[in-house]
């Protein structure tokens, strides 16, 4: 029976990731582990010149996994993320959905943009960035209105305002200075669609959300097209430029004048239920079980 390892929340997750595993020619058993809890990851010598990657944690003990998922930072990176997703770098050959590279990218907000931006092709969405937003205040800048501030790394509309004016504005710097975490400041898009375009493997969804405001988290309404030609190129210029993740979602609007990227997310909701991409969980099982075989 083999190992599967799944870096994730057990409790949002557990049953469809299990269910994903099961009725299949080998037997497989699933794994949780949570960022918190990780006591160690390393490496152990089992035979002479052979190298196996081993987690530890604090309640469950030793482990020595046959296939890992990286599920953690949906809402937020956790700080150890980044060391930990080093460490598994130095496991080339381990099978893994999405190599650790892309995950270190998109734990980062700026360091997502930066390589997104790295593609004059991909048409990123204007903005401005601060290593901490204390660097932004001593700047005395002073944003066009509207924009959108974007606080840290968080996802689901979290630490994130829209900003129209002076008021708003000096109440915010207020709020983030003694945070000490990045911001982008982002123009506000008047956009005629939302889309999010998942990709899982060769196959890409593209996702038309409707929503209250202007926080795509308030979802009202959300149905799935076929992709264009256009939106399939972006997604695999966007997918190219954070190192080729496995799955993954790109978010973006449409436009009068075209598409604006806004972020590649490497970890994305997989419910079908919500995304409306049967047999999702199941997919990205298949795309492990095919590099452990």
């Amino acid at each position: 029976m083999k190992k599967i390892v799944i870096i994730g929340d057990e409790r949002a997750e557990g049953n469809q990731w299990r269910d994903a595993f099961r009725n299949r020619d080998e037997k497989y058993q699933v794994f949780f582990v949570e960022v918190n809890k990780l006591c160690d990851v390393g490496v152990r010598r089992r035979k002479k010149d052979e190298d196996s990657l081993y987690i530890s944690t604090k309640t469950e003990g030793f482990w020595a996994p046959d296939g890992l998922i990286w599920r953690w930072g949906a809402v937020k990176p956790n700080w150890i993320h980044e060391p930990f997703l080093e460490l598994l770098k130095s496991f080339p050959k381990f099978p893994m959905v999405s190599r650790p590279e892309a995950h270190l990218i998109c734990a980062n907000r700026l360091r997502m943009l930066s390589a997104l931006s790295s593609d004059p092709e991909i048409p990123i969405v204007p903005h401005v960035a601060f290593v901490t937003s204390r660097f932004l205040i001593e700047s005395r800048y002073k944003p066009e209105y509207p924009c959108v501030v974007k606080v840290g790394s968080y996802h689901q509309g979290l630490m994130k305002a829209k900003v129209d004016n002076d008021d708003r504005w000096h109440d915010l710097l207020s709020f983030i200075f003694p945070l000490e975490m990045p911001v982008v400041i982002e123009d506000f898009i008047k956009f005629n669609r939302d889309l999010r375009l998942i990709f899982i493997g060769d196959e890409v969804w593209s996702l038309v959300r409707e929503f209250e405001g202007w926080k795509a988290n308030r979802l009202k309404r959300l149905y799935v097209e076929k992709p264009t030609e256009e939106m399939l190129k972006l997604t695999k210029r966007a997918r190219e430029a954070i190192g080729n993740p496995e799955y993954g979602a790109l978010d973006l609007v449409e436009t009068d004048d075209g598409f604006v990227v806004f972020e590649i997310n490497d970890t994305p909701d997989l419910d079908p239920d919500t995304i409306q991409v049967e047999d999702s969980y199941r997919k990205v099982a298949d795309i492990l079980i095919n590099k452990m075989d």
